[in-house]
């Protein structure tokens, strides 16, 4: 008998670690062995998926805090540090968003919006050539 279930992410199968091949059956015949063997499979389509929605929440995040910014700010850019600090009218993000296993943000110059799909997880970890946020098409390759 299998059961499915999850845990963090990771779907957990119970297999039941009875082996009585070549044993008499029944009661008289059973052996004492372990309940049950626990297998941790780890579904890769999942994670990317949920990162990639992450990705797109975080890069809405993001550009609503910048055009805040520049709303209160004219003719400024924010850095990341502008959008989290209490400096210039803000703080307009509690914290830069952060998901270095799989991308990152960045904020160049002339205020562009920029996002890196992770290349190698390293170490060090290398990210793949920043392309411009321009919505949630943009974390298409997370």
């Amino acid at each position: 008998m299998l059961k499915h279930g999850i845990f963090a992410g990771a779907a957990l199968l119970m297999i039941p670690a009875v082996l009585a091949i070549g044993l008499p059956t029944g009661i008289s015949g059973a052996i004492a062995l372990p309940n049950q063997i626990t297998v941790e499979l780890v579904s890769h389509s999942s994670q990317t998926s949920q990162a990639r929605s992450a990705c797109q929440a975080d890069g809405a995040t993001v550009a609503t805090a910048m055009a805040a910014f520049e709303d209160v700010n004219h003719g400024k850019f924010p850095t990341m540090s502008d959008l989290t600090s209490s400096t210039h009218g803000g703080p307009y993000l509690q914290s830069a968003p952060s998901n270095p296993a799989y991308y990152r943000f960045t904020i160049v110059a002339g205020g562009f919006l920029k996002v890196a799909s992770v290349k190698s997880l390293g170490p060090p970890i290398t990210y793949n050539t920043p392309v411009r946020y321009v919505g949630p098409s943009s974390c298409a390759n997370i």
